[in-house]
């Protein structure tokens, strides 16, 4: 698990800054956040690509090496995706509720693209 800051304004981390434990919150990388969220990894890091990509919700990179990280709002963002899909719901109508159940990341433009996958 890698921990972040827990204020950083352009979400990113950086890499150095993992020493003062009172000013970070829990971050995962892919593979340990798709095991708390039950789902395979390749289906999670669509479900948050297909968010940056329509400019509703970036994801977390460390400073360093640009590597995407996952944290508490991530993982309670993935597990109501989970759930709402568990129930039959299309990604199109969970992705839609998204903004009204959570306080989503706006997505910098460096990230953000016009083509959805």
């Amino acid at each position: 698990m890698i921990e972040q800051k827990n204020e950083k304004q352009d979400h990113q981390i950086n890499d150095d800054d993992i020493l003062d434990d009172n000013v970070f919150e829990k971050a995962w990388r892919i593979t340990e956040f798709s095991k708390l969220v039950g789902r395979h990894h390749n289906t999670v890091y669509n479900w948050f690509n297909i968010l940056e990509e329509k400019g509703l919700h970036e994801t977390l990179r460390t400073q360093n090496t640009n590597e995407k990280l996952y944290n508490a709002l991530d993982l309670e963002i993935a597990l109501f995706i989970k759930q709402k899909r568990d129930e039959k719901w299309s990604l199109d109508a969970i992705i839609d509720l998204l903004p009204h159940q959570f306080d989503l990341r706006p997505v910098s433009p460096e990230h953000q693209t016009n083509e959805v996958s």
